[in-house]
Parts: structure tokens; C-alpha cells; sequence
């Protein structure tokens, strides 16, 4: 097995039996031109009969309500880690949020945007 990390529109190599894209990635290619794009490049490195999976949230699903507020606890050992999520915008197709983590050293922060659309994909 080997592990590549790349750009998703850009990678170039040889053919594959199964690509993988994990983390809700294909989330983050916004509009129909970059999930054009990266599924090209899939198609392009798939062996014949190879396979391309991927996950993603439901994109029915009311992310906003679900995430909002929302606080996690983690123990790991003696330390205890918080995790909260905050809803920074919302429209009809997107959400855009951000999580905190606290309890460490220091506190951490990271934002992603997750699509609520649904796409017609198809290879």
C-alpha cells in the first residue's frame, strides 16, 4: 500500500485497483467545476474494474441544528478535552462552521464547510 497526499485536481500516476478519498473530503470541492475536475482525475488513474470510494455526510440531514452549540468531552488519561462546534453561517446548500478544542496546552480551532446539496455524479 502507499499513501499519496496531493491535490485531488492535479495528482498524476499510474493506475489504481482503489482509490480512497477519507475525512469527508469530497465535501470540500464546492461547485460543480472542482467535483468535475477531481472525479476526471479519478477516472483517469482507476484500473479497469478498479473502484473509487469515498464518504460524505448526508447531505438531507440539518447539519446547522445538529452541530450548533454543540460540546463533545474526551478522556484521555487524566486530561480531559472539550470539543465545540459553532455554526458561523448557514444558507440553503452550505454550512460553514467551526470547532474548537480545549484542555490541551492550548486551544485549538479549525473550520470546514460542509455542502448540503446534493449532486447528480455520475461516471
Amino acid at each position: 500500500m502507499e499513501w499519496v497526499e496531493c491535490s485531488a485536481e492535479s495528482f498524476r500516476s499510474e493506475k489504481f485497483d482503489l482509490i480512497i478519498m477519507t475525512g469527508h473530503t469530497f465535501q470540500v470541492f464546492l461547485d460543480r467545476a472542482q467535483v468535475s475536475a477531481v472525479l476526471d482525475v479519478v477516472r483517469m488513474h482507476l484500473a479497469e474494474a478498479g473502484r473509487f470510494v469515498f464518504e460524505s455526510r448526508n447531505p438531507a440531514r440539518d447539519w446547522k441544528a445538529r452541530w450548533h452549540g454543540g460540546v463533545a468531552k474526551f478522556q484521555f488519561g487524566a486530561r480531559t478535552v472539550l470539543q465545540k462546534r459553532d455554526v458561523i453561517s448557514a444558507s440553503a446548500d452550505r454550512v460553514a462552521f467551526e470547532t474548537s478544542y480545549t484542555g490541551l496546552a492550548e486551544t485549538l480551532t479549525s473550520g470546514g464547510l460542509e455542502v448540503r446539496e446534493a449532486l447528480d455524479i455520475s461516471f
